[in-house]
């Protein structure tokens, strides 16, 4: 498809339309929610039980661990620490890699989501799942460290720009202690809108990156940035239209997860059931996302 093909295209699905094209893709592919949804559950479970091993081997005869299941308490967490802090740092060693592998499955499995998605494929798309995930993984792992430092730029620019609010921290300078709260009330808004446009960028960078097979990072990178230049007006509402959808699925998970009372086993897996089902919508999300580009640049 040539480049002025792409632009009639994406003059001619609205974002209202892109969207609807992105939830008719995550309908169509639910196996590939599944998949991704399994990986984080597996590690997850990875994770867990080595700190569930601790908790038994170290404090399960303590009252303390009962008060877990009262929620966040900045006490008992620290005297939780100071107790049986010493067995924390394997565990959170193992945790570190844990999250670590589940970045690169992560990233390996969405170049099949890309190529699934692209190729519009239904047949035979499991397979064309797995051989784009393998074939995508090295150019997609390169695209997401160049986005890492393109999201850590921003973050040390607005962190600079907290610093100079909060004048430094200086009770002196400061007119009110306040200030270090109430400026995160525009400041953390503000980030999240300029921060969205790389994270934009990388969803686009990478269609084009399995639309047009291109061995190195740079042209994807390119072209994904000019057309969400070009396309601004279209391609930054969706964008945020995506993560509004998603804001509200935490929001709903957070309410439903207050209603339960947990103090027994039954709603402990109560609890933990809606939290996966959450992550499993949250995967759909991804594909919806994912979906609603591709539609858009046709």
């Amino acid at each position: 498809m040539t480049n002025s093909n792409t632009a009639t295209e994406a003059h001619s699905v609205s974002v209202i339309g892109a969207l609807k094209r992105g939830f008719s893709a995550a309908s169509g592919h639910l196996w590939i929610s599944l998949v991704f949804w399994g990986v984080s559950l597996l590690l997850a479970l990875l994770a867990a039980l080595p700190f569930r091993s601790l908790l038994l081997g170290e404090a399960g005869n303590s009252l303390m661990v009962k008060d877990l299941m009262k929620g966040f308490d900045y006490t008992f967490l620290n005297d939780f620490i100071q107790s049986y802090g010493s067995g924390f740092t394997p565990v959170l060693s193992q945790s570190v890699l844990l999250l670590g592998a589940q970045y690169l499955l992560l990233i390996f499995l969405v170049g099949g989501l890309v190529k699934v998605l692209w190729e519009q494929s239904q047949p035979e798309y499991r397979s064309t799942f797995w051989s784009g995930a393998g074939r995508y993984f090295w150019r997609m792992l390169r695209l997401s460290v160049f986005f890492l430092l393109v999201h850590g730029l921003v973050l040390v620019v607005f962190g600079f720009l907290y610093f100079k609010v909060v004048k430094g921290f200086s009770p002196q300078a400061l007119e009110s202690e306040g200030v270090i709260t109430s400026s995160l009330r525009w400041l953390v808004p503000l980030y999240v809108l300029v921060a969205a446009v790389p994270m934009m960028w990388q969803d686009y960078a990478k269609v084009f990156l399995v639309k047009n097979n291109n061995r190195f990072i740079w042209s994807p990178i390119g072209e994904g940035g000019s057309f969400v230049i070009r396309h601004f007006v279209k391609t930054y509402p969706l964008y945020l239209l995506n993560m509004i959808l998603v804001l509200v699925l935490f929001m709903v998970n957070y309410f439903l997860v207050s209603l339960f009372d947990i103090s027994s086993l039954g709603t402990i897996i109560g609890t933990f059931l809606l939290s996966q089902l959450f992550v499993f919508a949250r995967y759909a999300m991804k594909i919806v996302n994912q979906g609603s580009i591709v539609a858009l640049i046709g």
